[in-house]
């Protein structure tokens, strides 16, 4: 509809005038129909400008603390979400390679894929546990975790693949064996700081 591409007041929108879609089977100016349709998109808008600032302002209300995941609620993710994200990465790796030995694995490209995402993903939840919790469960190597994953995402073509076969086979085992108690005791320490808060 060219009047409403060309006309006030929907010159220039990044929408590219939608209004004219969105609202073509209402029997008003195309005009009228335009404004219709920014007005309502201001209201979208603004209400959800609204509930993200009180999300980030008030993170301890029962709706962000009962929430599991960062999508569900935009306060910052609990540290048993990255342990979380951090077993199953690891969980999955070592399933992905148990059949495999180290003279096939430098030669398969999709599983040096699947092992440098998942350790991707191992290094960035450890980099995003809390001090606290670090600090509680130093036989974790955090660091090294996280220092790993920016090696391999910033120095990717210096990549060694029989060092990253050495990480998997030999470290992340008892890393995933590691891993339960601590969940354990994080869901609780959490369950108690959120029945404390309410």
């Amino acid at each position: 509809e060219t009047a409403c591409k060309t006309g006030w007041p929907c010159t220039g929108w990044p929408s590219r005038c939608y209004c004219s879609v969105k609202l073509s089977r209402l029997p008003l100016p195309k005009q009228l129909r335009c404004l219709i349709w920014w007005i309502t998109r201001k209201i979208w808008k603004t209400g959800w400008e609204l509930w993200l600032t009180l999300a980030l302002l008030f993170p301890d209300t029962p709706a962000c603390t009962s929430s599991p995941t960062y999508l569900q609620c935009m306060s910052k993710p609990l540290d048993s979400t990255r342990l979380q994200e951090l077993h199953y990465a690891a969980t999955r790796v070592l399933t992905r390679l148990q059949d495999t030995n180290l003279p096939e694995f430098p030669a398969n490209e999709d599983l040096q894929d699947i092992a440098l995402l998942q350790l991707v993903i191992i290094g960035e939840a450890a980099a995003r546990v809390s001090e606290a919790t670090k600090q509680r469960y130093p036989q974790i190597e955090w660091r090294r975790a996280a220092g790993l994953r920016n090696f391999i995402v910033h120095e990717y073509a210096k990549v060694d693949f029989e060092v990253i076969w050495s990480t998997v086979t030999q470290e992340l085992p008892g890393l995933v064996s590691e891993l339960p108690s601590v969940l354990e005791q994080i869901i609780t320490t959490e369950q108690i700081a959120r029945n404390n808060s309410v």
